[in-house]
C-alpha cells in the first residue's frame, strides 16, 4: 500500500529574465513552466516564491501572470525597460499587509503573511544602481520591519542584489566592487546587522558569483539551500528547504520534524549499533520485496517498502531520543537577548577579520562597537 509522504516545504528565488505573457513573446512558456514544475508539483509545498527581472509593464494584468493556487503581488518598472519584482503567495494564506516600492532602478515587494507569522520580501537591485535608489528601497524595507517589530515574525528578504564581490564567508567587500558597489554593500551589511539577519546562500547563483540572496532572522529553521541550473534563466534557481511543514491545515504549527511517530527523527542514530544494522540489511531478501510490490510502474511502492524496512531495522538497534530537557533558568528579557545575539555576531565578524586581515582598519571600529555593546548589556541587567 502506498503511504502518503509529507511534501517538503520549500520557497524559491529566481531571476527570470522576462516573464512576459504577450503572444509575441518568446518567453511566454515560462509562467506555465513555473506553475507546473515549481509551484504545483506533488513533491514540494511552496508557501511563496520571489522572482526578479520580470520585465512586466503596467498594461499587463495580474490575470495574465496568474498561477493556479497562488496570488500574485508585483512591482513593475514602467519608466525603463527590464527590471521588476514579483511574489507568488499560496492562496491558503492571508496576506494582511503589502507594500510596493519601485523607481527607475530598484523594485521591492514586502508582505506580511499572517498564517506563517512571516515577513516575506523580494528586492531587485540592478548592476550600476545609484546609491540613493538602493538606500530608498532599504529604507522602505526598514520601515516595514519597524512597524512589525513587536510581532516577532520570521523574516525572509530575497532577491537579486547584484553584489558579486561581497564575500559572504568573511562579510568583507572587495576593492573591485567600485565606489557605488561598495557603498551599496555597506548599506546592505548595516541593514542586516541592525535587523539581526543572516545571508544563507553560499553557492554561486550565476557563474561563479552569489547574486541572488536570502536574508533571514531564522536561519535555524532552514534545513537546506540549493542553487540549481534552470532553463528559465542564466541565473540558477535558489531553493530553501524549511524545517517545518508550512501547509495551512487544522494541525498546522511551526513544529520542526523531530518527534514524529515511527520516523528517523525519533532515533538517536549516534548511539546505534551500526554493525548489527548492516548485518540485518544483508539478510533482507530485496528481490522478494521487489516482486511483492509488482505492478509498480513508477517504483514508488518499492521505494516506500525499502524505507520502512530500513527504518524497522534501525528501530531494533538504535535507542530513541531523550525528551528535550526543560530549561529551568530564568527567562532573559527580549531586549537583552537581542543585545547578546548582536554581540555574538559582532564577535564572529571580528574574529574572522582578524584571521584574514589583521591590519584591517575596520577591526578597531568593531572592537569599539563590542565595548559599547558590553556596557549596554550591563546597563540592561541593572534595570
Amino acid at each position: 500500500m502506498h503511504m502518503e509522504r509529507t511534501p517538503e516545504s520549500v520557497f524559491h528565488v529566481l531571476n527570470a529574465q522576462c516573464l512576459s505573457p504577450k503572444a509575441t513573446s518568446t518567453t511566454r512558456w515560462k509562467i506555465p513552466y513555473i506553475s507546473e514544475h515549481l509551484l504545483n508539483n506533488e513533491y514540494t509545498f511552496v508557501p511563496f516564491m520571489g522572482i526578479t527581472e520580470t520585465w512586466l509593464k503596467g498594461y499587463i494584468t495580474d490575470a495574465q501572470v496568474q498561477v493556479k493556487n497562488y496570488t500574485v503581488f508585483r512591482s513593475d518598472r514602467d519608466i525603463r525597460k527590464n527590471g521588476g519584482a514579483l511574489l507568488y503567495v499560496h492562496n491558503s494564506y492571508i496576506v494582511s499587509d503589502c507594500r510596493v516600492f519601485g523607481d527607475q532602478y530598484c523594485n521591492g515587494i514586502m508582505l506580511k503573511i499572517d498564517d506563517l507569522n512571516c515577513l516575506a520580501a523580494t528586492i531587485y537591485r540592478p548592476p550600476e544602481c545609484p546609491t540613493h535608489s538602493f538606500r530608498r528601497v532599504l529604507d522602505e524595507m526598514q520601515a516595514f520591519l519597524d512597524d512589525k517589530q513587536e510581532e516577532n515574525c520570521e523574516v525572509y528578504v530575497t532577491g537579486d542584489f547584484n553584489l558579486p564581490h561581497l564575500d559572504w564567508s568573511t562579510m568583507t567587500i572587495s576593492n573591485t566592487l567600485g565606489k557605488t558597489g561598495k557603498e551599496s554593500a555597506m548599506m546592505l551589511l548595516d541593514f542586516m546587522s541592525k535587523n539581526f539577519l543572516s545571508q544563507v546562500i553560499h553557492q554561486p547563483t550565476r557563474g561563479n558569483n552569489i547574486l541572488d540572496l536570502v536574508l533571514t532572522n531564522r536561519a535555524h529553521l532552514i534545513c537546506e539551500t540549493k542553487s540549481t541550473s534552470t532553463c528559465l534563466s542564466d541565473h540558477n534557481i535558489v531553493s530553501v528547504v524549511l524545517g517545518y511543514d508550512a501547509r495551512r491545515n487544522a494541525n498546522y504549527g511551526h513544529r520542526v520534524k523531530e518527534a514524529e511517530d515511527f520516523s528517523y527523527f525519533n532515533l538517536n542514530l549516534m548511539k546505534a549499533d551500526l554493525e548489527q544494522i548492516n548485518n540485518d540489511l544483508k539478510l533482507v531478501d530485496w528481490d522478494y520485496l521487489f516482486d511483492i510490490c509488482q505492478p509498480d510502474a513508477d517504483g514508488s511502492l518499492f521505494a516506500e517498502l525499502i524505507r520502512l524496512t530500513v527504518l524497522q531495522i534501525c528501530y531494533m538497534h538504535a535507542p530513541t531520543k531523550d525528551p528535550p530537557k526543560v530549561d529551568k533558568r530564568p527567562r532573559v528579557s527580549r531586549p537583552r537577548r537581542i543585545l547578546h545575539r548582536k554581540r555574538k555576531k559582532l564577535k564572529g565578524r571580528l574574529n574572522s577579520l582578524k584571521r584574514l586581515n589583521p591590519d584591517a582598519p575596520a577591526i578597531k571600529k568593531l572592537e569599539e562597537e563590542l565595548f559599547l555593546l558590553a556596557y549596554e548589556i550591563q546597563e540592561n541587567i541593572r534595570k
